[in-house]
């Protein structure tokens, strides 16, 4: 083999290749390897979109969690009726507020449920569900609201179908309804 024949075997293929092309051909060459190399960017654009689409929805479903407890912030004679099994009657001066709270709590869990997990098509995480759990099981006015208003909250079943029925199948079975004995079993009317 001469050693023209050896360099020519030892060059990169493209260099060999990039001598016997056109013109034409080598600008062909050029634009692909562009178009890839802008591909790529696209790619990793939309991955960068993707990842602040669900960032954006993690922050914007906890927000709401976070407005529930400045519900409560504002309104701590509220915080017994849901947080200590205090039941409420018609006769109790709080009660309109009470069943303002159980709705609002009620439709804040319904979304969160609904837009952190049903429609990722995600299991609901135990920690979450432990804390829905404790609601349920810590507040009469709330199961009496749920009970009460189940049209409103059964037509997805987000809430209904993914939290209160393992709660409820429990509790009133006296089980505990997580891993964690929450349910303080004494209270279990469903009525104010």
């Amino acid at each position: 083999m001469s050693e023209k024949n050896h360099k020519e075997k030892d060059k990169c293929w493209l260099v060999r290749d990039w001598r016997k092309m056109k013109p034409f051909e080598r600008w062909t060459l050029i634009f692909q390897i562009l178009a890839f190399i802008v591909g790529l960017g696209i790619v990793w654009q939309l991955w960068q979109g993707w990842t602040e689409i669900q960032d954006s929805k993690y922050v914007s479903a906890n927000s709401w969690t976070i407005d529930l407890d400045k519900a409560f912030v504002d309104n701590p004679k509220l915080r017994p009726y849901f947080y200590e099994n205090v039941a409420v009657t018609t006769n109790d001066p709080n009660y309109e507020q009470v069943m303002a709270m159980s709705e609002y709590m009620l439709d804040t869990l319904d979304s969160f449920v609904n837009h952190r997990f049903v429609k990722e098509k995600k299991p609901v995480q135990q920690s979450w569900k432990n804390w829905m759990f404790f609601c349920f099981s810590n507040s009469p006015a709330l199961r009496y609201y749920m009970t009460n208003h189940i049209d409103w909250y059964n037509k997805d079943g987000a809430l209904y179908d993914t939290v209160y029925t393992e709660w409820s199948n429990n509790y009133y079975a006296g089980k505990p309804a997580s891993g964690n004995n929450t349910a303080n079993n004494s209270a279990k009317t469903t009525s104010p």
